[in-house]
């Protein structure tokens, strides 16, 4: 895996397990999966064991990296996109490394006209760059925190 070729933005959050244990008990886990969830993380949610300690780090999770990927991509995507926590998708890698896509996958089309010309269109970066999300999740007293770089990436 190559570098970034830029950075576009960073995106910190931070989640207390209490308060969305609260959303769960008030709303109902599905509804809240199905508020936040892109369509594989429902197949994902649909495979999971119900106890309420993996419901919890699962949603948990989830809210936390697509909250700090919606603040890393924060004044670079269009009004217009669409662009939604449903949008986001969490999955892990062989090595249990969280691994953050967003939908559709040639996402590049979502970054403002301001931002494509800036990176896109210049003579600096090729037509190859793909948006690439870079995420961290912990876990510890409580809390859920999640970092995500957000960037461009020549394809490979």
């Amino acid at each position: 895996m190559q570098g970034l070729s830029t950075v576009l933005g960073v995106g910190i959050d931070i989640v207390s397990l209490p308060r969305i244990q609260e959303v769960i008990r008030r709303r109902g886990a599905d509804a809240f999966v199905k508020k936040i969830c892109s369509s594989a993380e429902l197949d994902a949610w649909k495979s999971k064991a119900r106890g309420d300690a993996d419901q919890l780090r699962f949603l948990s999770s989830r809210w936390a990296v697509k909250e700090a990927a919606h603040k890393a991509l924060s004044g670079t995507h269009r009004p217009d996109s669409g662009l939604s926590l449903k949008s986001y998708s969490l999955s892990h890698g062989p090595n249990g490394a969280p691994l953050l896509s967003l939908h559709p996958a040639s996402s590049v089309h979502i970054l403002a006209p301001s931002v494509s010309r800036q990176y896109l269109e210049s003579n600096l970066y090729p037509p190859t760059l793909t948006l690439t999300l870079l995420p961290s999740i912990s876990h510890d007293a409580g809390l859920v925190t999640a970092i995500v770089i957000a960037g461009l990436k020549e394809s490979d």
